[in-house]
């Protein structure tokens, strides 16, 4: 985020993305390297989504950041396409606006499952 002088994460592009993610993944032979889709990048139609999310799997396994509201259809058309779909749970910063910061997301197993 800062490499790039933005003041968060939301202004990043999807081909900036892509080009980092190409060069951390010609640097890794063990590891599993997982790209986070930018805001925006999956947010519209479910076939856009998936568009892109082609574009991070051949570079590696694509992330979505979850929002209020889950994208239950994207997340059965990128199964469907065969593109692994990985949950995490931590630091939001696509949600910074809404958040009002930086916030840790669940740190409780209550807080997890909801």
């Amino acid at each position: 985020m800062v490499v790039l002088g933005h003041d968060n994460t939301m202004a990043v592009t999807v081909d900036e993305m892509l080009h980092h993610t190409r060069a951390v993944r010609r640097a890794v032979r063990r590891a599993l390297v997982v790209a986070d889709m930018p805001f925006g990048s999956y947010h519209g139609p479910v076939a856009e989504g998936v568009a892109n999310a082609v574009r991070f799997f051949r570079n590696r396994a694509p992330k979505l950041s979850k929002s209020r509201a889950p994208r239950v259809e994207l997340i059965r058309a990128l199964s469907d396409a065969e593109i692994p779909v990985i949950a995490h749970l931590g630091l939001t910063p696509q949600s910074v606006h809404r958040m009002g910061g930086y916030r840790v997301q669940a740190r409780t197993v209550e807080a997890a499952s909801n």
